[in-house]
């Protein structure tokens, strides 16, 4: 799917992919409603996050915020670059590494320790 045809937030953008939040239905932002995309700009394809990897960002931005971060601090660490490395490679080595060895706190919290 092209990314003209998605139309939502950039929450996150490099030189391989871009992060993006749509809104879910009639418009509402629920985070529950709310689907994310990872537009591979090399392979010039956006990858619609599955619901597993939804709520595991969803738990990330959630622990960063019980930590007292703000949201755009986030997008300055590496964990946004790496939740979307990990969508484009779905299936393979490095989403099982990123998505089922450490929990979303956990990655959360050992940012924090490295900032």
């Amino acid at each position: 799917m092209p990314i003209k045809t998605i139309s939502g937030q950039r929450m996150y953008e490099d030189d391989a992919y871009a992060l993006l939040l749509t809104k879910g239905p009639f418009g509402l932002r629920y985070p529950i409603l709310t689907r994310f995309y990872v537009y591979n700009k090399v392979r010039e394809v956006a990858i619609k996050a599955n619901h597993e990897e939804k709520m595991f960002l969803l738990e990330c931005i959630s622990e960063w915020h019980s930590l007292g971060r703000e949201s755009k601090t986030l997008g300055e660490t590496d964990l946004l670059s790496q939740y979307c490395r990990a969508v484009a490679s779905r299936g393979g080595a490095y989403w099982t590494v990123f998505f089922k060895y450490e929990s979303p706190q956990e990655k959360v919290r050992e940012l924090v320790e490295c900032i």
